[in-house]
């Protein structure tokens, strides 16, 4: 009796929240009409809800398709791939894609941004979209004209997930991002929080509008769409996904988190696989109207299985887990730990050993190809840290023990623990490291766009006082 009633309760509240929002309708609609960035016109939308919509299922999947850059054809693929799936069939999966000029010209070549339900393919057919193209005021989407949103603000991601969560109610909701990616970055931009691009973008590249999405706007963004409410589910297809830095920027907003630290191909994750995974057991279709049934570890793990087998070969193949409300704990361990460490360097011979530790011992995450971020391993820096310094075993251990409640599973091609990366320095070409760092990885300096990490890690990050951080004494400090 206690499950009906709070079945009841929950099927009347989404009833009374979808009235409201038909009520609100023609505000949002001005507010489209009004939107300086906005390229829709002021014509009416009607939002024509579809049967699936009515119908709570398990999951709601929010995709969100930044392909308006050099990955437009992956993207089409990877929405095939969605398509190709009874899993994604089986559950509510919206793509929001916005698309690109002159990488890819199959579906009429349309150059807009579109939201889809993903619906499967009878037809198999790899090239064209068979799903469900959707209306959605909250961003001014309409069938009858196209649109093109940037990706790279806020308010798109918020609208987004404002209208996953009232128009296709579920027990649990995941967001997916995909497309470029490099980590930490941010960047001091306008007031909607986008950056502009370059080798250092951080998340949702679009070339339209020159921008990208820094961590801490995708952070607003998750809490103004979500209302306050956490996803249960944060997946990056993404390269530099999951870094310490980011995990600890939507420790609050989710409750897993999975994608890779390091660097992965255009082609990304195989969605087919990741669905089918999840709402398969046996090849018979998992019944997902139970809620009991495929929570947030089993998705991640999905993720993970299919990461395994299509890199497997790439031996810089890494991919983790990782328990978001335990990143806390471990972010502020570590930081202990580095300002510990920092406090023994005291002479040009010791700190050379710990640069040694940071850029040839430890392992480390970044594209050898061009200029790029350098990350190192959590655990590996740290194991190798003790090394030299066995005086800070206890604080170690209590790290590395910490670091292992939160990465809960992960995977490497080449067989080492792995664990996150954290931001170490710039390589303006390979081997070749920066001298200084960036303005926003600096604390105590820019405030405007820098990722909660940077405020509040003074043991580990440069600060601009040069105050003794560990970074400070590698990089700045000298020594009699």
């Amino acid at each position: 009796m206690i499950f009906v009633k709070k079945m009841t309760f929950l099927k009347v509240f989404h009833f009374v929240m979808r009235l409201a929002f038909g009520l609100l309708a023609s505000c949002l609609l001005y507010s489209c009409a009004m939107e300086a960035d906005s390229y829709a016109s002021s014509a009416p939308v009607v939002f024509q809800e579809s049967e699936a919509s009515q119908r709570e299922k398990s999951w709601t999947f929010i995709v969100y398709m930044a392909a308006d850059n050099n990955l437009e054809g992956a993207a089409i693929d990877d929405l095939n791939e969605m398509e190709e799936s009874l899993g994604a069939a089986s559950m509510n999966v919206l793509v929001l894609l916005d698309r690109a000029m002159g990488y890819d010209s199959s579906n009429y070549d349309w150059t807009s941004t579109r939201l889809y339900k993903v619906k499967n393919d009878d037809e198999h057919n790899k090239i064209n979209i068979a799903s469900e193209q959707l209306e959605c005021p909250n961003l001014c989407l309409s069938l009858e004209k196209e649109t093109e949103l940037d990706m790279a603000k806020k308010s798109t991601l918020a609208g987004l997930l404002s209208f996953a969560w009232e128009n296709y109610p579920a027990d649990h909701y995941g967001l997916l991002v995909w497309g470029h990616g490099t980590g930490w970055r941010a960047e001091n931009g306008s007031s909607d929080s986008a950056g502009k691009t370059g080798v250092f973008r951080a998340f949702a590249v679009d070339s339209s509008s020159d921008s990208y999405m820094t961590i801490s706007s995708m952070r607003e963004a998750i809490e103004e769409g979500m209302g306050g409410r956490k996803l249960d589910f944060i997946g990056f297809d993404t390269c530099f996904g999951v870094c310490a830095e980011s995990a600890y920027e939507f420790r609050d907003v989710a409750e897993i988190m999975a994608g890779t630290p390091s660097i992965v191909s255009s082609s990304g994750w195989n969605y087919t696989k990741v669905f089918d995974y999840f709402a398969l057991e046996d090849s018979e279709l998992v019944d997902l109207s139970d809620s009991s049934r495929g929570n947030a570890k089993d998705f991640a793990a999905a993720c993970q299985k299919q990461f395994r087998e299509q890199y497997q070969r790439e031996s810089s193949s890494v991919f983790c887990q990782i328990k978001l409300s335990k990143i806390q704990k471990a972010i502020n361990l570590f930081d202990d730990f580095a300002k510990s460490a920092a406090d023994l360097i005291d002479s040009y011979e010791l700190r050379d050993k710990f640069t040694e530790v940071f850029q040839k011992k430890s392992v480390s995450y970044y594209s050898s190809n061009s200029s790029t971020d350098f990350y190192v391993d959590l655990r590996s820096v740290v194991q190798n840290v003790l090394e030299i310094a066995p005086e800070l075993s206890e604080k170690g251990t209590a790290f590395l023990k910490s670091l292992d409640a939160a990465v809960f599973d992960s995977w490497s091609a080449n067989g080492r623990e792995t664990s996150l990366g954290v931001f170490y320095a710039t390589y303006a070409s390979y081997g070749v490291c920066s001298t200084s760092h960036p303005d926003l990885y600096i604390n105590g300096g820019i405030e405007t766009g820098a990722s909660q990490f940077v405020k509040d890690c003074s043991g580990y990050v440069p600060t601009k006082e040069n105050s003794g951080s560990l970074l400070d004494k590698i990089f700045y400090a000298t020594f009699d």
